[in-house]
């Protein structure tokens, strides 16, 4: 696997930002990891030859990893402050958006707030409604947060027996790593906190369906939904058919794809593999046209497209939470 480079605090105004930096000549694309994830999270799709396509960028998100964790600003609208700031630290004008689960509903609220910067949006296993036992099953993988192992090795005991992550792929050991913080007596805890990723939680749950079909009819960008296969937790899946179909109706240039495992496995071994080939696809489309600002405010106006929402309600295509 290449070998990024690591930028330990790039100041973004108010706070300090850890990004990983995969380098390369192909076109830009930012990685946004999930509600409690980190820059290693995507080392399966690194090992099947996305850094290698393109130049990836991967940051700790405000409140994960090693990145400041201020007890504010996990609104939607802070985090697209935050990638604003990191795209013109990087000198970015545009990039292509790839999403894991929450960075994918982030990515998707971000190209239709600020589409004049987003070439390309793919969203993985993220869509205009999850399963209604999101929070649920959020929680449960959220519990592992501030929790005290008495050991490195209890810690990574712990997680390879977690029922997400079956079945174990080499490559998740980084991200494992990655999250651990050494307390000083032989003892660890997690690096993101708890309440950080709660807080990010609340902004997100608090959009209705409504509103993120409103956000993704507002997307010019060419997007892709990869969705998982198998269930996540307790049966269920994060999103379900009818909802994959739905978002891709409401997306106006979409396509959608299947990438073998349940949430969290997707991203490695097979799944990993079928996510880069989509998204090495998906860059090969023409971008969108690059557009006013002003066009982006008038897109996301709420009284735009209520006929719409009331005509997909109607016809059950979905319940806002």
């Amino acid at each position: 696997m290449l070998a990024p480079v690591r930028h330990d605090a790039i100041c973004l105004s108010d706070l300090n930002v850890h990004c990983l930096d995969y380098g390369g000549d192909g076109p830009p694309v930012l990685l946004l990891h999930s509600l409690s994830g980190n820059t290693r999270l995507f080392d399966g799709l690194i090992g099947a030859g996305l850094a290698q396509a393109c130049r990836v960028l991967v940051p700790d998100l405000r409140g994960r990893g090693r990145s400041d964790m201020p007890l504010t600003g996990y609104s939607l609208d802070a985090g697209c402050s935050d990638i604003l700031s990191l795209l013109d630290y990087f000198g970015l004008d545009r990039i292509a958006l790839c999403g894991h689960s929450f960075g994918g509903l982030l990515a998707l609220y971000f190209a239709a707030h600020y589409p004049e910067r987003v070439t390309h949006l793919a969203m993985l296993d993220a869509a205009v409604q999850m399963h209604p036992a999101t929070p649920l099953m959020t929680a449960a993988v959220a519990a592992r947060l501030d929790q005290v192992y008495p050991t490195a090795e209890f810690y990574q005991a712990a997680m390879r027996s977690a029922p997400f992550v079956a079945p174990w792929d080499d490559a998740m050991q980084g991200f494992f790593d990655e999250e651990m913080l050494p307390l000083g007596i032989g003892a660890v805890t997690t690096r993101t906190r708890a309440y950080a990723a709660s807080l990010a939680a609340l902004h997100i749950f608090g959009e209705s369906t409504r509103d993120w079909r409103r956000h993704a009819r507002s997307v010019q960008a060419p997007t892709l939904l990869v969705q998982a296969t198998q269930p996540f937790l307790m049966g269920m899946p994060m999103v379900l058919d009818h909802d994959a179909d739905e978002t891709v109706r409401n997306l106006p240039r979409a396509t959608h794809r299947r990438a073998v495992g349940n949430h969290f496995t997707m991203l490695y071994g097979q799944g990993a593999q079928a996510i880069v080939e989509g998204v090495i696809d998906l860059l090969a489309s023409p971008p969108a046209p690059a557009l006013d600002p002003g066009i982006a405010l008038l897109s996301c106006d709420p009284s735009v497209n209520d006929a719409d929402d009331a005509v997909q309600e109607e016809e059950g295509a979905a319940t806002p939470r």
